[in-house]
């Protein structure tokens, strides 16, 4: 592995970090559930945003889990610790994004409609993209960023 791919590879898991920890806070807010999600993500917000776009980052960040909270068709699981691991709804509401981000539509759609359900989908694809845009803005991918423009701002509808 090259020197520009291990940064690539780091720059990556420093995105899923950060876009997890993000979606769980935004989950336990939701929820009305009191968990110690806020200072981590506050640091890691600092690191992928300055001071005046994290608000509109963790903008995103929210208006992307409550669109998926009020189109799924049941309650979503997600981890209430800090632990590694991904619950598989977890892992569909990330994959969505990174599916945005590699503008990979079909990948987006399944994963949604595994998610959420097929029933309504408009609200929860549309946050996932313009939360995917703004990561992607900021340099912030889930898999290593590539020379070309991953993600371009597009809607499906």
């Amino acid at each position: 592995m090259t020197q520009p791919d291990r940064l690539r590879a780091r720059e990556g898991e420093r995105g899923f970090a950060f876009v997890v920890l993000a979606y769980r806070c935004a989950m336990a807010e939701i929820s009305g559930t009191q968990e110690a999600y806020r200072h981590g993500v506050w640091e890691a917000l600092e690191r992928v945003a300055p001071g005046d776009e994290a608000d509109a980052l963790i903008g995103c960040v929210f208006s992307f889990a409550r669109s998926l909270v009020g189109s799924a068709e049941r309650p979503l699981q997600w981890r209430r610790t800090l632990c590694a691991h991904l619950c598989r709804d977890e892992w569909l509401a990330v994959a969505m994004i990174d599916a945005a981000q590699r503008a990979d539509v079909a990948g987006l759609l399944g994963f949604a409609a595994e998610l959420v359900g097929v029933e309504d989908l408009g609200d929860a694809l549309n946050a996932t993209q313009a939360l995917a845009f703004a990561l992607s803005r900021r340099g912030v991918y889930l898999t290593p960023a590539t020379d070309g423009d991953l993600c371009a701002k597009r809607t499906l509808h």
